[in-house]
């Protein structure tokens, strides 16, 4: 696991909690309507296999179309 990173989508009316999973190896995210939730599940944003291990999501900016824009920094 890694900091999460909790932002708010304007969009879509949600928040996502992005943060690093031990359980798929990678960058997933998490949404739901309110803080209290229900919370969905484990949504896969970046695999290790693919990527590297990404750590330390920081979520920059979101556009009008709801795209959200993600630091992360990368081990090798």
């Amino acid at each position: 696991t890694s900091e999460p990173c909790l932002v708010y989508n304007a969009k879509f009316g949600r928040l996502m909690l992005i943060y690093r999973s031990q359980r798929h190896e990678g960058l997933v995210y998490r949404d739901a309507a309110s803080v209290e939730g229900p919370w969905s599940g484990e949504k896969i944003l970046t695999a290790d296999d693919e990527h590297g291990a990404c750590v330390s999501p920081s979520a920059v900016m979101s556009d009008a179309n709801g795209s959200l824009y993600i630091v992360s920094s990368l081990l090798n």
